[in-house]
């Protein structure tokens, strides 16, 4: 489990101990039985400022909750929005890569990808994700590396880009 979960969860179980009813009321008894009015006053004002105070304290806790679900969680738009955008990526580096290839082994390679775009539909992410499923990091680095290698094969099958490319960056220091 992620840290910032379990940091969040004991102060969550902090707070909700320091603020049971029994303990509240109790206080409250002991103020109602000082007789000085004064006393009370200030010990009524402290309380409900304790109480404010932990109120506020509650209302981070909940909003690091939601930031730390947010980082893991994404929202329909978004979902679509990746299927579409892998379909295009996917589509464009193996159509780049499938220049050499047979027409047998062509179509096993888009078979296969295209059972991975359907695979990654908002039903089947949103269960994963509900199992714990980190999509981001599942998805998201190897499509990062996939790109990368992509990239540096293109640069490195093109000796006269690559070297250009490289004189640029010598010249920038």
């Amino acid at each position: 489990m992620d840290p910032a979960f379990i940091e969040l969860g004991s102060r969550l179980t902090e707070a909700a101990i320091t603020n049971t009813w029994s303990k509240v009321s109790d206080r409250i008894r002991k103020i109602k039985a000082d007789k000085d009015k004064d006393s009370q006053i200030r010990a009524y004002n402290q309380l409900v400022s304790e109480l404010v105070d932990q109120k506020a304290d509650a209302l981070d806790i909940a909003r690091q909750y939601k930031e730390q679900l947010d980082k893991v969680t994404i929202s329909d738009n978004d979902i679509e929005s990746l299927h579409r955008t892998l379909e295009k990526v996917v589509g464009i580096v193996m159509n780049s890569n499938l220049g050499e290839a047979d027409s047998v082994e062509k179509q096993e390679m888009r078979k296969s990808f295209d059972s991975l775009v359907e695979m990654l539909n908002s039903d089947t992410l949103r269960t994963l994700q509900l199992l714990g499923y980190n999509y981001k990091k599942a998805i998201g680095e190897p499509l990062t590396q996939v790109t990368s290698e992509f990239i540096l094969s293109k640069l490195d099958s093109n000796p006269k880009k690559s070297q250009s490319f490289g004189d640029e960056d010598r010249g920038s220091n």
